[in-house]
C-alpha cells in the first residue's frame, strides 16, 4: 500500500494522488511517498514537495517514465545538474514539452505544440551515505528511507487529457516493442500500425476511442516510419553507399553460405560498376539435380519496385505437377543486357554440377519469356543452344495495347477484328494455317485501311517461330504456352514474401525476403503435396476423366492406345514414360484426359499429375528438405494397405532419345 501524507499526517489531496504512480510495471516494488509541502493555486494548478523510497539513479529514471505515463504528460530534460557534490547522486530538472526550452529564432513561428507552458519538475536522488562512508548529515528525517526528492510545479497552461495534447506524447517502450516485433515479422510501417490499431480495438472496444488518441499507445504513421528505419539501419547497415554493399557481402552472403555449408549466393560488381547478386539456395540446387523438368523448360521473368533503390529481381522457375519450382534468383540494379548477361553467368557459377537436369551450363532446352529484348538477348548469349519462346499472353496483350493506343489512330469498332487476325495466327494448328491466317489478315480491307497496323503485323509475322503455337509441336513445353508460372511466382514474392512493402535496403531484401522467406514458402508448398494436402491455386488439378477402362489398351511396356470418345474410329497413342500423347494437348508433354484415364485405371505414375505413389512423394520430400530421415518409417504409406502392382508403375524419367531429338528440332526451328 502506498502512503501519501503531509507533515501533520493528513491524507494528501486528490490532484496529487491522481497523477503519482503507485508501483512499477512488474509490480515488484511499491512506491511510498511522504509529502513535505503542498500548495494549491486553484485553477492554475499546485506546487508540491515530496520524497520517495527510491535510492538509485536508474530507479529514479524509471519512476520518471512511470510518472509521465500515470499523469499522461511528457517531460523533457531542461537542465542536468552536476553530481560532483558529495550529497547528491543524481539531479535533473524537467520541463513540460509544451513549453519552449529556448526562444524561437526571430522570424520563425513556434511549433504548434508550444503553448509556453511553465510546468516544471526537479528530481534529486540524495546520498544516504557520503563518499567517505559516513551517514548523510541532511536534516530531513526521511532521507534514509526516502532519499529521492521531487519538487513539482504543476502549472500547465493547457488541458492535458484531450486529443489535442495526447497526440504529442512520446510512444511508450511497450508500443515500440510491439512495432519492432511486427517489423521483424515482415510488416511495413503502415501494415504494422494497422495491426496495432486493430489489436487495441479488439482488446478494449470501450476505451479504444481514448486509446487511439494517445500517441504513447497508438503512434502516428511518421513515427512508425522513423522507428522502422532506425531498427533496420542498425540490423542491416546504411540504406545505401559503400557500407551497404559491404553489409551485403559480410553480414548476409558470407553468413548464409557458412550456415548452408555451400556456396549459395555470390555478389560481384559488373563491368560498368553495377551491383549483381546471384542466388541458388539449397532447395533450388535440389530442384536442378532432382527435378528432370528443369532440363526441358524454364520460365524467366523480372520485377522491380521491391526496395528503395529500384533493384530488379529476376526469377528462374521450372514446371512441375506441384507448380512452379525456383531454380535461381538474380538481383541487379538495372535491366540492361550486359548486366543480365553477367548475372546469368554468375548464377552458372553457383548452380550445382548437374544443373538444369544434367545439362549443366548448356541450360534447358526451352526458355519462355515475355517480350523483353534485353532479357532475350542476354539469354541467347549465355545459353545459345536453348530455344527462346515468347509468352502467348504477353504477345496478345502487347497487340491489344497497340490497338488501343490513341497515337495509332485505330477506330474503336475496328480494334476487335484486327486483334482476332493475330489471335488466329497464334492458335493456328500448323504452319500452313499460320500462313493462311496471315494472308487473310493483310488482305482484309480493315487492315489495308491502317498501314501502320499492316507494318506491325508484318514485323510480328517475321518472328512467328517464337510465338505461334503451331511451331511448338514436338517441343517439350508440357502445354505451357505462357509465362504464367513466373507471373504467379512474382505475385508470391510481392504478396506473401514482401507483403506489398519495399525492403529497407539490398541486405534486407536479400536476407529477410529472399534467403529466409522465399525458400521457406516453396518448402511449405512441396510438403503440402507430400502430405497429400495440395492447395488448388498453385497445383495443376484435373477433373475425373470419363474414359472407361475398356477404351484403353496397353500396347507396350509404357505405351497405351485410347479410343476417342467423339470419334470411335480415332485412336490416340500415349507414352506414359515420356508423358506425351498424340492429342493436341498432350503432344508437347502436357497433361491430358487420356493420360489421366491411364493414371486412374492402371495406377501408373505420371509426372504430369499429382504424385500417387510413395516413391514420387519421397522425391518431393527430398527436394523440400534435403533428406528423408526426418519422417518416421511408413510415413508415405497409402490409406489402404494394397499398393499398385509393380508392373503397372512406370517411373517418370527422361527419355534421352526423345529429348535429344526434341532439342535438335528446336535448333532447326531457331
Amino acid at each position: 500500500m502506498e502512503f501519501i501524507e503531509d507533515d501533520d499526517g493528513v491524507a494528501m489531496q486528490t490532484p496529487l494522488r491522481a497523477i503519482l504512480p503507485r508501483s512499477t510495471h512488474n509490480e515488484d516494488h511499491e512506491y511510498h511517498y511522504h509529502v513535505n509541502n503542498f500548495e494549491s493555486h486553484d485553477e492554475s494548478g499546485f506546487t508540491a514537495s515530496l520524497v520517495i523510497n527510491v535510492k538509485a539513479e536508474d530507479d529514479a529514471k524509471k519512476w520518471m517514465s512511470e510518472f509521465a505515463e500515470s499523469s499522461r504528460t511528457t517531460w523533457r530534460v531542461m537542465r542536468t545538474c552536476p553530481t560532483a557534490k558529495k550529497y547528491v547522486l543524481f539531479k535533473k530538472i524537467y520541463r513540460c514539452h509544451h513549453g519552449q526550452q529556448r526562444r524561437a529564432k526571430e522570424g520563425t513561428s513556434r511549433h504548434s505544440k508550444d503553448t509556453g507552458c511553465c510546468a516544471k519538475l526537479t528530481l534529486t536522488v540524495r546520498r544516504t551515505v557520503t563518499q567517505s562512508g559516513r551517514k548523510s548529515k541532511n536534516s530531513d528525517p526521511h532521507i534514509q528511507t526516502h532519499p529521492t526528492l521531487v519538487k513539482l510545479e504543476w502549472k500547465h497552461n493547457h488541458v492535458i487529457s484531450i486529443p489535442a495534447a495526447l497526440k504529442y506524447r512520446d510512444a511508450s517502450p511497450e508500443t515500440c516493442a510491439k512495432l519492432e516485433e511486427l517489423f521483424k515479422n515482415g510488416n511495413s510501417p503502415a501494415s504494422a500500425l494497422n495491426i496495432l490499431e486493430l489489436e487495441l480495438q479488439i482488446q478494449d472496444p470501450d476505451k479504444y476511442v481514448m486509446n487511439c488518441a494517445d500517441r504513447s499507445i497508438c503512434p502516428d504513421l511518421h513515427f512508425c516510419y522513423r522507428l522502422y528505419h532506425k531498427i533496420f539501419r542498425k540490423a542491416y547497415g546504411p540504406a545505401d553507399g559503400a557500407d551497404m554493399v559491404a553489409a551485403v557481402d559480410e553480414k548476409v552472403i558470407a553468413n548464409y553460405n557458412k550456415e548452408a555449408g555451400m556456396t549459395c549466393a555470390k555478389m560481384i560488381r559488373s563491368s560498368t560498376g553495377e551491383l549483381i547478386i546471384g542466388i541458388c539456395t539449397p532447395l533450388m540446387q535440389r530442384v536442378h539435380t532432382l527435378m528432370t523438368h528443369s532440363s526441358e523448360l524454364v520460365f524467366i521473368d523480372s520485377t522491380g519496385n521491391v526496395d528503395r533503390h529500384g533493384s530488379r529481381v529476376f526469377l528462374l522457375l521450372t514446371h512441375s505437377s506441384s507448380g512452379g519450382l525456383p531454380l535461381g534468383v538474380i538481383i541487379t540494379s538495372n535491366e540492361q543486357e550486359r548486366t543480365i548477361v553477367e548475372g546469368l553467368q554468375l548464377l552458372q557459377t553457383i548452380c550445382p554440377a548437374g544443373a538444369f537436369g544434367g545439362n549443366g551450363n548448356d541450360g534447358p532446352a526451352v526458355f519462355i519469356t515475355d517480350d523483353c529484348t534485353a532479357e532475350r538477348k542476354a539469354l541467347h548469349a549465355v545459353f545459345p543452344q536453348s530455344v527462346l519462346l515468347l509468352c502467348s499472353f504477353h504477345l496478345l496483350q502487347a497487340v491489344w495495347r497497340w490497338l488501343w493506343d490513341s497515337k495509332h489512330g485505330i477506330q474503336k469498332h475496328h480494334r476487335q477484328g484486327l486483334f482476332f487476325h493475330v489471335k488466329n495466327m497464334v492458335y493456328a494448328e500448323d504452319a500452313t494455317a499460320v500462313e493462311a491466317a496471315f494472308e487473310s489478315a493483310i488482305s482484309d480491307p480493315a487492315v489495308i485501311r491502317y498501314p501502320g497496323y499492316r507494318a506491325y503485323i508484318n514485323s510480328l509475322y517475321e518472328r512467328r517461330q517464337v510465338w505461334a503455337q503451331a511451331f511448338r509441336i514436338g517441343l517439350r513445353i508440357r502445354a505451357n504456352n505462357t509465362n504464367n508460372y513466373a507471373e504467379a511466382a512474382m505475385k508470391v514474392l510481392k504478396d506473401s514474401i514482401l507483403q506489398r512493402s519495399k525492403a529497407f535496403n539490398v541486405p534486407q531484401l536479400l536476407d529477410f525476403m529472399i534467403l529466409c522467406r522465399f525458400e521457406g514458402f516453396y518448402q511449405r508448398r512441396l510438403l503440402s503435396v507430400v502430405n497429400q494436402r495440395p492447395l488448388k491455386w498453385n497445383i495443376q488439378t484435373h477433373n475425373r476423366s470419363k474414359i472407361s477402362k475398356d477404351d484403353i489398351s496397353k500396347t507396350g511396356e509404357s505405351t497405351y492406345e485410347v479410343t476417342s470418345q467423339s470419334d470411335r474410329q480415332c485412336h490416340y497413342t500415349i507414352d506414359m514414360a515420356v508423358g506425351v500423347c498424340t492429342c493436341h494437348e498432350g503432344i508437347t508433354g502436357g497433361a491430358c484426359k487420356h493420360q489421366e484415364a491411364i493414371v486412374t485405371h492402371f495406377k501408373v505414375a505420371s509426372s504430369n499429375f499429382l504424385p500417387t505413389s510413395a516413391k514420387e512423394r519421397e522425391l518431393l520430400l527430398k527436394i523440400a528438405t534435403g533428406c528423408n530421415d526426418n519422417v518416421p518409417s511408413g510415413w508415405m504409406d497409402p490409406l489402404q494397405s494394397v499398393e499398385p502392382m509393380a508392373e503397372d508403375v512406370a517411373e517418370p524419367r527422361l527419355q534421352e532419345t526423345a529429348l535429344v531429338n526434341g532439342h535438335g528440332d528446336m535448333q532447326d526451328r531457331r
